[in-house]
């Protein structure tokens, strides 16, 4: 469970979601082996002191940010390369704001902000450059992993 969203927060349309940005990021990891896919629910402990561990919907992490030992058993020491936020009903933008804030501040590349309600996602390079792509687009994160290409419809499906 996200510690960041209430149990409620989650529903059917969020999952769903979730599931297809997956997917489409593991048919993409397939056929190019640079990075691992993390489904929901994986903590990653972005700072020690003190303490912050965060919780994307899906994320993204280079290979060589895996440790030597492979994939720890317990949250991720570090941040993703891509963190995706997937909009709940419940969330609030001064929430998800602060969330974006503490991925880039640990290091994270990409924020994705997907809002199934609009069938949009934005993407942040930064806190300050944003881009908004509708449905009808393609979701292009080949500037961190190169040949990433989502259409939002598949996202959206």
């Amino acid at each position: 469970m996200n510690p960041e969203r209430t149990r409620e927060a989650y529903g059917a349309e969020h999952g769903v979601v979730c599931a297809n940005i997956v997917h489409q990021v593991k048919l993409f990891l397939d056929q190019t082996p640079l990075a691992r896919c993390f489904a929901p629910g994986t903590a990653f402990l972005l700072r020690e002191e003190p303490a912050l561990t965060r919780t994307p919907d899906v994320a993204i992490v280079r290979n060589e940010l895996i440790p030597a030992e492979g994939v720890p058993i317990g949250p991720f020491k570090g941040a993703p390369d891509v963190a995706v936020i997937v909009v709940s009903p419940t969330d609030k933008f001064d929430e998800i704001s602060g969330r974006v804030h503490d991925f880039f501040e640990a290091g994270t590349k990409r924020v994705w902000i997907v809002r199934p309600r609009v069938k949009m996602v934005t993407i942040h390079r930064s806190e300050q450059d944003v881009q908004i792509i509708a449905q009808t687009q393609t979701l292009n994160g080949s500037d961190v992993f190169p040949g990433l290409m989502i259409p939002l419809e598949k996202i959206f499906e």
